[in-house]
């Protein structure tokens, strides 16, 4: 039955059917449980991020969003490299 379901079936409606809350609900006993474990899924995930992130220095992500990056950075050793030869 649940695989003929249509998708455009609305969620509230389906959580009336047993089936389908079993399925949904994978062993948990609530709406509840689900949600909260989907709540520390997200938050694990998140500072996950966070801690591969922290390893940028702070400034550097708009540096890094330059679209001509490697022109500025090929014109200012440029500049360095005839300052250099001037002196």
């Amino acid at each position: 039955m649940l695989h003929t379901m249509l998708a455009e079936t609305p969620l509230i409606k389906n959580l009336d059917n047993p089936e389908y809350m079993e399925i949904l609900l994978d062993g948990r006993t609530c709406l509840e449980e689900l949600f909260a474990d989907i709540d520390k899924q997200i938050k694990f995930k998140d500072n996950e991020t966070k801690k591969s992130n922290d390893r940028i220095m702070p400034g550097f992500r708009s540096v890094m969003k330059l679209k001509n990056l490697p022109e500025r950075v090929i014109q200012l050793f440029a500049k360095r490299r005839k300052l250099a030869e001037s002196n």
